[in-house]
């Protein structure tokens, strides 16, 4: 039945639903001849705010609470971990052509977390970044993140290291703002799409 209560009750309240229907699936594939052979991914599109940053429900900022998402991988026989690098679900793609023995094409930008499953720490070479409703954002190998709103003309700089909850903005550093701004105009602005009579849709 549909859980009662407050937004945040009704959220782990389905969380707890759908632990229960993850643990039959797995149940299942562990009962069946396909065990040994059965890679299965457990992720989600988007978190949620429950009045984090003065905001509720989703779609409406690039802070953390909305853009980290679980990302669980289970696959015979390799022993579970947890991987504490930032990925991102466009290495999902690379990650199953990998596991199914299939070449990443070279135009995909994310890349395979395979030897992650095999128990190694490979440094990724991809900037972890996202954007929704003219806004931007892009975590920097030193752990900063920076987000731009263009429609609110503001910028952004947090320390994810000691602030995780993205309290401090820092964007006052000129000198660490630059090196951020920098880094995240050039990756947007090679990967803008070009086509001709094309727009950005809105939201």
């Amino acid at each position: 039945s549909p859980v009662q209560g407050s937004a945040m009750d009704r959220w782990i309240g389905e969380i707890g639903m759908m632990d229960v229907q993850i643990r039959r699936i797995l149940d299942w594939i562990d009962r069946s001849p396909l065990a040994d052979r059965t890679l299965v991914i457990i992720t989600a599109d988007h978190g949620e705010s429950f009045g984090d940053h003065n905001v509720t429900t989703h779609g409406k900022t690039l802070y953390e609470q909305e853009v980290r998402v679980p990302l669980w991988f289970r696959l015979p026989p390799h022993r579970a971990r947890l991987v504490e690098e930032p990925v991102s679900l466009i290495d999902l793609g690379p990650t199953i052509l990998d596991l199914m023995g299939q070449a990443t094409p070279g135009h995909y930008m994310g890349q395979t977390l395979v030897p992650f499953l095999q128990g190694e720490d490979p440094k990724l070479r991809r900037p972890i970044a996202a954007e929704g409703s003219r806004k931007k954002m892009m975590i920097l190998p030193n752990n900063f993140k920076i987000i731009v709103d263009e429609k609110n003309h503001t910028e952004e700089l947090y320390n994810l290291t000691d602030d995780p909850h993205e309290t401090t903005n820092l964007a006052a550093d000129e000198h660490r703002m630059l090196q951020a701004s920098s880094r995240l105009n050039a990756f947007f602005a090679a990967h803008k799409i070009r086509r001709k009579g094309y727009k950005i849709p809105a939201r």
